[in-house]
């Protein structure tokens, strides 16, 4: 980013000014240790503010009164001893993480009242900013929302979440009496012996995570399951998540070739998304909790359908926004892989995580379905599997392919004796054109095509059962795991934390990797000199997690079953 015309377009010399005339004499802590504040920090004066010290989430506590840029760190659990009296928030979206900061309980600055941005937005910003946030508010709301922006505090977000919090109530108490409703309806049409019509909403065939629920139903005689074939619903200005018709026609393509009811459920002629309501459906279960247009969202749909989730990534990262949050708490059923899990959302979510089932995960299913699979020795596959999130504002930067993605290909190339799949996330490539020029990025994918497999097919689990070495950043940690191989993860330092799950696996069984030379160290170990030091750590773990013989999809099913009170 440039961030000189960025700072020039948003006047910061002058913003800049105005603090210094307002809060000269007060004790200021900085938020953000990001490229932004260093650009600032090495182009501004800021000594004529009172700066006593910085703080950001990747410091950690062993860091307290260090020097960075040189500022005193001060970890965000010690915080409050310091009694800043306003903290100066150096980050791009200063709204979003204010809002973020106030619905996260477990956040140390969830108590602190006075934040102020160190970059103001323009009016051109301001105006498009609000009228998005306040498109679907209640009048009220709308009110507070433009007043909060134009004065930014903690007494507003305080008036208005009390607010909202009377309108959750009055909205879930709909939800929940929508969901009873049509359990009732349900059970009428068993009792006319029609088939409960399952609707599976998806964007594509890399997250389908569905298939062995899919066919469980598909046997039973009381159900019709059908795929729905939506397309991702993103801000005009997201051009690195449009999804292309030509995407979406591969989708369809990967079910209907598979022999599978799909059916479409956006309108690529007139570009307009269907109403869910036009499919009959008795249960919607969601690939995403994001990207679905409002029509689509649970919310909505509680009024002709019950509605259910599994994450489609079983290694979660608990970045959350407040949105996505929002449509767990709308669900009729949220399907958690394990009680970590369970445990985390049930403080988080403001239901207390009361439609929370623990049934496994269905992506699992596979390894439990193909059991014989595991005995063949051959072993063969090296996988890697790079993440896209390398922007500047991505909220989990799981992503560490600035740093180590032409490193694994110069180490591919090196050894053709090993049989390499590239395996990247789906929106990595578009990402990578905010960097590179076009022909660098189709080199790039060029060469990993030229000396092993380029995989994007929704169905990778066969490759996880023959391949011997995963090197990941993404979120495959959970489930490659099952596989009892070993795994390469690559570490970003100011990645979002993982589920306590996923992390056990991570910081157990994993042999994690924080720059070239230890990555190169490892992949000499296993793939060169066929040692494995992490083998009977990682196997013990595997009985603890309790991952052998459980089969999610029935799980569900009987809850399905229980729910409408039928065997």
């Amino acid at each position: 980013m440039d961030y000189e015309k960025y700072l020039r377009e948003h006047n910061f010399q002058k913003h800049y000014n105005k603090l210094v005339k307002k809060f000269k004499k007060q004790r200021i802590l900085i938020y953000g240790a990001g490229e932004l504040f260093c650009y600032i920090r090495n182009n501004y004066d800021l000594s004529q503010l009172n700066i006593i010290g910085i703080t950001d989430k990747k410091f950690k506590n062993e860091e307290e009164g260090n020097l960075f840029l040189g500022y005193k760190i001060i970890p965000l659990n010690s915080i409050k001893k310091y009694n800043p009296d306003y903290i100066l928030v150096s980050v791009l979206k200063f709204y979003n993480l204010i809002q973020q900061i106030q619905t996260d309980k477990q956040n140390p600055l969830n108590k602190f009242n006075k934040f102020i941005p160190i970059i103001g937005l323009t009016i051109q910003e301001f105006f498009s900013t609000v009228l998005q946030e306040i498109k679907y508010q209640n009048i009220l709301i709308k009110l507070l929302t433009i007043a909060y922006y134009m004065f930014p505090n903690k007494g507003i977000i305080n008036y208005k979440n009390k607010i909202n919090n009377f309108l959750y109530k009055k909205k879930h108490n709909k939800i929940k009496k929508n969901y009873l409703n049509k359990i009732e309806k349900i059970k009428k049409k068993l009792n006319k012996k029609e088939k409960i019509r399952v609707i599976f909403h998806v964007f594509d065939d890399a997250r389908w995570k569905y298939q062995s629920l899919y066919e469980l139903l598909d046997k039973q005689k009381n159900f019709e399951p059908i795929i729905v074939l939506s397309r991702l619903y993103v801000q005009k200005d997201n051009t690195t998540r449009i999804q292309s018709i030509e995407e979406l026609e591969h989708t369809y393509n990967f079910f209907k070739n598979k022999g599978m009811n799909i059916e479409l459920g956006y309108n690529t002629k007139t570009n307009t998304y269907i109403p869910l309501e036009k499919f009959k459906p008795d249960y919607i279960f969601y690939q995403l909790p994001f990207y679905c247009h409002p029509q689509h969202q649970p919310e909505h749909c509680s009024k002709f359908a019950l509605t259910a989730y599994i994450p489609y990534c079983t290694s979660l990262s608990l970045t959350e926004t407040t949105n996505e949050l929002e449509f767990r708490n709308c669900l009729f059923r949220y399907y958690l892989t394990d009680n970590y899990l369970k445990e985390y959302y049930s403080e988080l979510m403001n239901n207390n995580g009361k439609n929370i089932r623990v049934t496994g995960h269905t992506q699992f299913d596979y390894y439990f379905i193909n059991k014989d699979k595991f005995n063949d020795k051959d072993k063969t596959y090296v996988i890697y599997t790079p993440h896209h999130s390398i922007e500047k504002n991505s909220p989990i930067k799981l992503s560490t392919f600035l740093e180590t993605g032409f490193f694994m290909l110069q180490y591919a190339q090196k050894h053709p004796e090993i049989n390499w799949v590239f395996r990247p996330h789906p929106l990595l490539k578009n990402v990578l054109k905010t960097i590179y020029d076009d022909k660098t990025i189709e080199q790039y994918y060029n060469s990993w095509k030229e000396i092993g497999i380029y995989d994007t097919d929704g169905n990778y689990l066969d490759l996880f059962i023959k391949s011997k070495l995963l090197i990941n950043d993404s979120g495959f940690v959970y489930e490659y795991f099952p596989t009892k191989q070993p795994i390469i993860q690559l570490i970003n330092p100011n990645a979002a934390i993982y589920d306590k799950t996923t992390e056990e696996i991570i910081q157990q069984a994993c042999y994690k990797v924080y720059n070239n030379d230890e990555l190169e160290k490892y992949l000499d170990l296993i793939l060169i000199k066929n040692q494995d030091p992490l083998k009977e750590k990682r196997l013990q773990l595997y009985k603890e997690l309790n991952l052998e013989n459980n089969y999610a999809a029935q799980n569900i099913l009987n809850d399905i079953k229980t729910t409408l009170e039928f065997d």
